[in-house]
């Protein structure tokens, strides 16, 4: 709940102003930048509002015949409008700092990593459904093992959980999959309907069990897929991994883990993702 008294609301509308101003700059002249500009920008607007509807007014108390200031201002949560100025300069000069290192960490990643580009293709893929495409793949043989994953892991998942909402909200949504055929093994990725309903540990790891289970059972009959080939099953919600395994091809007992970093190191720069 927002509280302010006066104009001080404005300074909300000067805040997303500076944020907007500072993203077109930062796009153009570099992040620091555009956070010292976006910041700059949202403290000159709300100086100058402040200034303008700040005012101190004299009056003659007529029983005392003593002098009284009152002074009309604005705030936002019970702070001053005026002290957000500096507030907003402070802020996208941090934020420009913080851009700046995420850009540069992000540069180093896709040269350490050249393959990470192309997981970021793949991982788009099953962020939404397009066109009703539930599994995707980047040869022929993983567009149908990423089917035959997406079909299983629905099904069991059903047969195994009664979540809240799950019947009116989940039960119909696909288990977007992307499955990724690769020279050092295969690589499964889904995206879970719900997967923010699994809050526990035990409903974590069940549907974690499931997803592996179902992942070595779609690679089976896969062309030069053996029991030592390397399997990776990652179950991700809206855009985070909670669940990432490694192992053998019917292995037992899997690695668990979170993070991405694996994709990176195994998906090839020279291999396409293959969308129909």
């Amino acid at each position: 709940m927002i509280i302010w008294k006066g104009w001080g609301i404005l300074t909300v509308l000067f805040a997303v102003i500076g944020l907007v101003a500072g993203s077109v700059i930062g796009s153009i002249a570099g992040a620091l930048i555009g956070g010292i500009v976006g910041g700059a920008v949202a403290a000159v607007l709300n100086h100058l509002v402040a200034k303008a509807v700040t005012s101190t007014t004299v009056v003659i108390d007529p029983v005392t015949q003593q002098q009284i200031l009152l002074k009309k201002s604005s705030s936002l949560f019970f702070i001053p409008m005026q002290w957000f100025s500096p507030i907003f300069l402070i802020g996208g000069i941090f934020i420009g700092f913080t851009a700046m290192q995420t850009n540069k960490n992000d540069k180093q990643a896709d040269k350490d990593f050249p393959g990470k580009a192309v997981f970021e293709k793949a991982d788009d893929l099953i962020d939404s459904n397009r066109g009703g495409v539930a599994s995707y793949g980047n040869t022929p043989n993983a567009e149908k093992a990423a089917a035959s994953f997406s079909a299983s892991i629905k099904k069991l998942q059903a047969m195994s959980f009664e979540m809240e909402g799950s019947t009116d909200k989940y039960s119909s949504k696909d288990f977007l999959t992307y499955c990724y055929e690769g020279k050092d093994g295969i690589t499964f990725m889904c995206h879970v309907p719900g997967m923010r309903k699994y809050k526990d540990a035990e409903a974590k790891k069940a549907i974690a069990d499931i997803g592996w289970v179902c992942a070595s059972t779609a690679v089976e009959g896969m062309p030069n897929v053996s029991a030592n080939t390397n399997l990776v099953v990652g179950l991700r919600g809206l855009a985070i991994y909670d669940s990432i395994q490694e192992g053998k091809v019917g292995s037992e007992n899997p690695s668990l883990g979170k993070d991405q970093k694996v994709f990176w190191k195994i998906f090839e720069p020279v291999k396409e993702v293959v969308a129909e």
